[in-house]
């Protein structure tokens, strides 16, 4: 019973107190009464409501700690590539070097294929420029002769020749054709006045119906030069070669696919033929070549097809053409006389009996 009376007087008095206290004491209080009452709470989380101006301030001072805090980021600028579009195409590889020199008449191989050529460069848009082509192949190696020993032999065939003496006198083969059957008329030769007054013509004509036919040298020489000719008065074409015997002559041919004016068309395929001609000769200036040697194929178009064959006395002084039959030993036991009669048949109907040589 005495409890209960304490406490209804506790409460009675705190009242009263409560009552009585000004402002400022109140606020004494709370000074005194709210570290105790925080320290008997639970703790709770703090909710706050900020303002956009005191995110400002806030930003200002938190954004360059955190700027140092966080990884850096680097922004690359392309480059742009180099010269041309999508790269310049590099130069072409050289050629190769030529075959080997053949041996036993075969002709010798092809040389091999040049390097690759270099990388172009960059493009604009940073690409590798194409790379450059392989180079083309090399040139078939020359034509082999009889023996294994190359090198030997032309050096024996250079002594042989250049060591003959100039007073040996000139000899000829009867015919330019490897194959003496090969052609079926003879042109002979005219001087510019004559006793049958034929029409002036400086050397023989063996006149061919074959396609191709081999062509020989009549006599050993230094070649001078070998070429196509195209003809001044219709434009028809022909191959030129010439070569200088020991003994001072020149020898002339003429390799002539048809005989006489050509129209258009001939004209036009002589071009081809002359080429091929050119393509099969196997001689060249500066070289020497032998009695009897195979030096390339005349092509015919039609049965005038033919070799102009002269001899000029020399290299030198005024132009003097020679009879080919004064210098072809067996000239006599040969077909061509009876060849020049059929030409003359041809041309004449019997009413001219030529010789070989007229003068």
């Amino acid at each position: 019973m005495s409890k209960l009376r304490v406490g209804t007087f506790v409460i009675l008095l705190i009242l009263v107190v409560a009552v009585g206290c000004s402002s400022s004491d109140q606020g004494a209080i709370d000074k005194v009464v709210s570290p105790t009452l925080a320290a008997t709470q639970p703790s709770t989380a703090a909710t706050a409501t900020v303002t956009p101006e005191a995110t400002a301030t806030i930003d200002k001072a938190v954004s360059p700690t955190l700027a140092a805090a966080q990884p850096a980021t680097i922004t690359a600028t392309p480059e742009a590539g180099k010269d041309g579009l999508d790269g310049e195409k590099g130069d072409t590889g050289a050629q190769g070097q030529s075959g080997k020199a053949g041996v036993d008449g075969v002709a010798g191989v092809q040389g091999p294929k040049g390097e690759v050529g270099p990388v172009g460069a960059d493009g604009v848009d940073g690409e590798p420029g194409i790379q450059g082509e392989v180079g083309s192949a090399g040139a078939s190696g020359a034509q082999g002769i009889s023996d294994v020993e190359v090198t030997s032999t032309t050096s024996q065939r250079l002594t042989d020749i250049s060591s003959s003496s100039r007073s040996e006198p000139l000899s000829l083969l009867p015919t330019p054709f490897q194959n003496q059957t090969d052609y079926w008329a003879l042109q002979p030769f005219v001087v510019q006045a004559n006793q049958l007054e034929m029409q002036f013509h400086n050397g023989f004509d063996y006149f061919t119906d074959r396609n191709k036919v081999a062509v020989q040298a009549v006599s050993t020489g230094r070649v001078m030069f070998v070429e196509i000719f195209e003809r001044a008065r219709d434009g028809a074409s022909q191959i030129n070669l010439a070569w200088q015997s020991p003994s001072g002559e020149v020898v002339l041919y003429t390799l002539e696919p048809s005989a006489g004016p050509a129209d258009d068309t001939k004209i036009a395929e002589q071009k081809i033929l002359a080429q091929k001609m050119m393509e099969s000769m196997t001689i060249q200036a500066g070289d020497d070549v032998r009695q009897g040697e195979f030096i390339g194929y005349l092509h015919g178009q039609d049965e005038w097809a033919h070799v102009h064959m002269t001899v000029k006395a020399s290299n030198n002084g005024p132009e003097e053409w020679l009879c080919p039959a004064d210098f072809i030993t067996k000239a006599k036991d040969s077909d061509l006389l009876s060849k020049s009669l059929i030409w003359a048949e041809h041309l004449y109907k019997d009413s001219k009996q030529p010789k070989l040589c007229n003068y």
